[in-house]
């Protein structure tokens, strides 16, 4: 069996853009940051090669799909690991210094003591509901899925943005690229290298059957 070539398209990997020839039987993965290789674009056996489009696009949205719902549990997970404390405790030791005040002032004083210890017992409280009022967010980096608002990018992520290697599905009419009059239609996808949230290197766009390789 033939060695088999692909290109790393992960774009802080030392290998990125770079062709790399991998062992048969082996995974087809750049040995450095082990990202899933592209294999080389060329035109001319890009035509009549026999794959169906709609069903690579249909395995994306799959594939969307799913980053979204495991993306969905784990940020339900990570709410609900930081519960509020009970106030149990604080109400029991508000109780027992109210009853030492009580045996130690006269019956007289007892009454005027009675709205000190109500203020005692919602000083804890305030303390105690502060913490759940700060909740933060921090931006995801790694592998993720993001609403761009003009569709769905999944793929690396650095600070909550695009960086590195993914796909973008299209939901509305969007220009690619601002260099060339590339506009994407509902349902299209363009898959590629991104920066800092920006379309970086080399991109296929895939609409109505085709595949254009793209670069700003």
């Amino acid at each position: 069996m033939e060695k088999k070539v692909g290109v790393c398209t992960y774009i802080d990997c030392k290998n990125y853009n770079q062709k790399i020839e991998v062992e048969p039987g082996s995974d087809f993965e750049c040995p450095e940051c082990h990202h899933p290789l592209q294999e080389p674009f060329d035109k001319k056996s890009s035509k009549g090669t026999g794959k169906n489009p709609k069903l690579i696009i249909l395995i994306i949205v799959v594939v969307l799909i799913i980053a979204a719902i495991v993306a969905f549990f784990m940020t339900r997970k990570g709410a609900n690991t930081n519960p509020s404390p009970e106030p149990q405790v604080t109400e029991q030791q508000t109780e027992q210094s109210v009853a030492t005040e009580a045996v130690d002032n006269t019956q007289n004083e007892s009454a005027s003591q009675v709205p000190e210890a109500a203020q005692t017992v919602e000083q804890p409280q305030q303390a105690v509901n502060k913490p759940a009022a700060k909740a933060s967010t921090s931006k995801v980096s790694g592998r993720g899925t993001v609403d761009l608002g003009y569709g769905t990018y999944a793929g690396d992520l650095k600070n909550g943005v695009p960086h590195g290697y993914g796909v973008i599905t299209y939901r509305k009419s969007h220009q690619i690229v601002s260099s060339k009059d590339y506009m994407a239609n509902p349902g299209d996808t363009f898959e590629g290298d991104f920066r800092d949230g920006k379309i970086s290197g080399l991109g296929y766009w895939n609409h109505d059957g085709n595949k254009t390789a793209v670069k700003p």
